[in-house]
């Protein structure tokens, strides 16, 4: 079977304030699979103890220890909640890069939230891809910073590109390169 050699889907939109790039993201299946199905058994855990703390103890049986209970669940919260951010990332978390003349900004976006960065383009240097050691079975996790492009500002190195191979992200940096020249 003779292999086709892959494309890069990324566009660059150029508009009046600069060249934007939707980066591509491939969802984890492993996180999905298995924060959707932990999902399910943390809210039945969490009707249990809930219900725990609030009801009243059945005749003969030991009171539970409210304190621990407490700080035990909000712990517990801290957690569904961070885990259900990764599991929100690896749906439909995107990342997109715009190069305007004066600004390189990064923008991050799960569903309606946003949290973007301005980086003064004059002070961005070194922008490079990344050539990190893929997790075992090629496994991509986002709290572990497997971002493949980076650069530098100032004292202190910026990572993007969560969604990238390599290569992809070899091509996009020619990209941005023609993107900061011709702004």
């Amino acid at each position: 079977m003779k292999v086709q050699p892959s494309t890069f889907d990324v566009q660059p939109l150029t508009t009046s304030e600069g060249t934007r790039f939707k980066l591509p993201f491939q969802p984890n299946w492993l996180i999905l699979t298995i924060g959707s199905l932990a999902s399910v058994g943390v809210l039945i855990a969490a009707t249990a103890l809930v219900l725990s703390l609030f009801v009243a103890p059945q005749p003969f049986q030991p009171a539970p220890n409210k304190a621990f209970l407490t700080v035990f669940t909000i712990i517990w919260v801290t957690g569904m909640l961070h885990s259900m951010r990764l599991w929100l990332w690896n749906s439909v978390g995107r990342e997109t890069v715009m190069i305007t003349s004066t600004e390189l900004i990064h923008v991050q976006s799960v569903g309606p939230w946003k949290r973007s960065r301005e980086y003064d383009l004059r002070e961005v240097s070194d922008l490079r891809a990344l050539t990190t050691t893929p997790l075992p079975w090629g496994y991509q996790f986002h709290w572990l910073k497997t971002d493949r492009l980076a650069f530098d500002y100032g004292a202190k190195t910026h990572t993007f590109g969560a969604g990238l191979d390599e290569a992809q992200g070899k091509q996009l940096l020619a990209m941005i390169a023609r993107a900061r020249s011709a702004g």
